[in-house]
């Protein structure tokens, strides 16, 4: 990783390729989680690896790469929903990103992870199915399940903390 990163700064454009390659799809699910629309999504994402070249001067060695990037797709969504001033959703979703940490994502062992899905009600397997298996934005989900957007993130919020609390009594307090 900070090979790649040093690569860069000498310039190597295709080790910035590799890094896209690695990074891109978390940086595009996590952008979904925040934009309406696919496209809109694909811009952040585009946006995001365009700026991270531009700040790489800034990135600190020993620091997590994801999360520096999610950093800066976190800035750029606040940004574009300032802009928007979508009133209330907004206020909300901008709430939700300001505290939020960056944070290295765990490679977690699926079979408990599937467990403790299992044991959520039918309406939090569905959102989190639809969110993290099938890529769906909030809003997507939102309109599948005709709820508002903020009522579908109170239930994928709850349904985290269910399977946070799930994977401690299975003694995986270091993926909760």
């Amino acid at each position: 990783m900070t090979d790649d990163v040093g690569a860069v700064r000498a310039g190597d454009r295709e080790a910035f390729g590799r890094l896209i390659d690695r990074h891109a799809a978390v940086v595009y699910a996590y952008t979904r989680t925040w934009v309406a629309t696919e496209a809109e999504a694909e811009e952040v994402t585009q946006d995001t690896f365009a700026e991270a070249y531009l700040s790489l001067s800034r990135f600190r060695e020993g620091e997590d790469f994801g999360a520096w990037l999610r950093g800066i797709c976190r800035n750029l969504i606040r940004n574009r929903l300032r802009s928007r001033r979508r009133g209330h959703e907004a206020v909300l979703v901008e709430a939700v990103l300001e505290v939020e940490l960056p944070a290295p994502l765990p490679t977690l062992p699926l079979e408990p992870l599937s467990t403790c899905v299992k044991g959520l009600d039918e309406s939090s397997r569905r959102v989190v199915d639809g969110f993290y298996r099938r890529s769906l934005s909030l809003a997507s989900l939102a309109r599948e399940m005709g709820k508002t957007v903020v009522a579908v993130g109170t239930i994928l919020h709850r349904a985290r903390h269910r399977l946070r609390e799930c994977l401690k009594r299975n003694g995986l307090e270091e993926f909760a």
